[in-house]
């Protein structure tokens, strides 16, 4: 049997999912490795609960480099679509306000003295990245289509 009419092949080898499975498992039990690195009196516990979360997300990017090559076709033209000009626009000018927002922010901090933490501030960034890119993306698309 060929492609279906969604664009997928039928069936990946089982052992393109031993492979995904395998490939989530050890970054997962990785990152919970060193998380409890940098909690030694709870290395166990925070290390498990690291790789508890990190696992799908790992088991995902492992379906998507070993299964997806068999079970799902590329569109020949995907570079060409509408929608990707409209993600890239989005995203070059989710960058230059987000980079402007960065410099704003670090003039702040400079001027105030406020002592901010890190995690604090990579969070706004990437929060900040994610929804501008979002909202523009949704305004080139009304615009355009």
């Amino acid at each position: 049997m060929s492609a279906s009419t969604a664009g997928t092949k039928k069936k990946a080898p089982f052992s393109a999912y031993v492979l995904a499975a395998g490939f989530g498992l050890v970054l997962a039990t990785g990152l919970g490795a060193l998380a409890g690195t940098f909690r030694p009196e709870q290395f166990w516990l925070v290390g498990g609960v690291f790789a508890l979360c990190t696992f799908a997300p790992m088991a995902a990017l492992g379906w998507l480099l070993f299964v997806s090559r068999h079970t799902v076709e590329r569109e020949p033209h995907a570079e060409q679509s509408v929608e990707r000009s409209w993600l890239e626009r989005a995203q070059s000018g989710a960058f230059l306000d987000v980079l402007i927002a960065t410099g704003v922010g670090l003039t702040t901090l400079a001027i105030t003295d406020l002592d901010v933490s890190g995690t604090t501030v990579l969070t706004a960034v990437v929060l900040l990245s994610m929804v501008d890119a979002a909202v523009r993306y949704q305004v080139l698309s009304r615009r355009e289509s």
